[in-house]
């Protein structure tokens, strides 16, 4: 749950850090009512796309991480040309979540969601919400926007109550579908299957997690048969998976979309030998990442390598790096828009 003294502190994080941000959600209309009308859950937020990373960079030092991503969700380059997510929750070990969707302002200072929202616009008098959370002042999402916010789905109980509020301290109404041409956005709710969770793997997960493998392997058998075949058995035995699960040098980590395991990435943490010509440098290495082929290109493959960076930040290492076989172009590529660079090049040729 995320209480008041939650919300001020990274609302007062982020503003001493030069972070605009704008709440919305349950938190965003209690501000406007200025009174705590119930508890929440997360700390819903717009802001704007060059924003995000210096937002989770900052909140990371607390122990904020990606937990997953929406549907919605669009990856596209922030100002320094860094991919960036643009609807996604970051969750802590506490339990508290910060829910944030981003956006572009244009020339005439209306935000433009960089998210999947095709024909939403939070013009100017949108953005121009103030409340109070604990007499703490905050910027909100006004109220008209607010209630347009909650058309075109099935509403839960708790929010019907939030909107009569808005309804009676600001005597704006819940906008009947169809009497306007204004496109709002329609916020996700709890059952969309594509909510993604970023987990650690867990020994119950064995099977899932040795069909996710297969998918690896299948593609490196049909590629390159001279080096791989389909073993008799189960190529990875239970021992070996509970090894990674267990060990504290391994980050393993899965994909889970509803009740799926849809992707996994397993990372390890290495030392540099003892050898007088190599730098001393502590370093991660990522062995295996894989996503289901129908999930993929949903930003589920950048959303586990994200979580395999912040495990290896916290673990120490200086860098990251990984091994891709040359016929995998696809897998190159999406490596590349990561930041990564070819650093070594392991050449073969047949004996005849």
């Amino acid at each position: 749950m995320v209480r008041a003294e939650d919300a001020i502190s990274i609302y007062q994080r982020l503003l001493a850090a030069g972070i605009q941000v704008w709440l919305t959600g349950g938190w965003g209309i209690d501000a406007l009512l200025q009174e705590q009308t119930r508890p929440h859950k997360d700390l819903d937020v717009i802001m704007l796309v060059d924003d995000v990373a210096p937002m989770r960079e900052l909140l990371g030092r607390d122990g904020y991480g990606l937990g997953y991503l929406w549907s919605e969700n669009r990856w596209v380059a922030d100002a320094h040309g860094a991919e960036t997510a643009t609807a996604f929750v970051l969750q802590d070990g506490e339990g508290r979540e910060l829910d944030a969707h981003a956006m572009r302002l244009d020339d005439r200072g209306n935000g433009v969601p960089a998210w999947e929202a095709e024909g939403l616009v939070f013009e100017r008098q949108d953005l121009a919400g103030e409340g109070l959370i604990a007499g703490f002042a905050v910027r909100c999402i006004a109220p008209e926007m607010q209630m347009a916010c909650h058309m075109g789905y099935q509403l839960p109980e708790v929010q019907l109550h939030d909107l009569e509020l808005l309804r009676e301290r600001f005597g704006v109404e819940l906008p009947v579908e169809g009497a306007s041409e204004r496109v709002v956005w329609q916020p996700p709710i709890e059952a969309d299957p594509m909510k993604l969770n970023i987990r650690e793997a867990v020994a119950s997960d064995y099977d899932d997690l040795c069909a996710l493998f297969e998918e690896a392997d299948a593609l490196h058998r049909e590629n390159l048969p001279r080096i791989f075949q389909k073993p008799g058995g189960a190529a990875r035995g239970r021992d070996y998976v509970d090894g990674l699960i267990t060990d504290d040098a391994v980050g393993f980590f899965v994909a889970q979309a509803g009740d799926r395991l849809v992707g996994l990435i397993h990372v390890m943490i290495r030392e540099s030998p003892d050898v007088p010509i190599l730098t001393r440098r502590r370093y991660a290495v990522v062995d295996t990442v894989v996503v289901k082929n129908e999930y993929r290109r949903a930003g589920i493959g950048r959303a586990l390598m994200e979580r395999a960076h912040e495990w290896a930040l916290a673990e120490g290492a200086d860098s990251i790096e990984l091994n891709v076989w040359e016929f995998n172009q696809e897998a190159i590529k999406f490596y590349q828009t990561l930041g990564y660079k070819t650093t070594s090049r392991r050449m073969s040729t047949r004996l005849s």
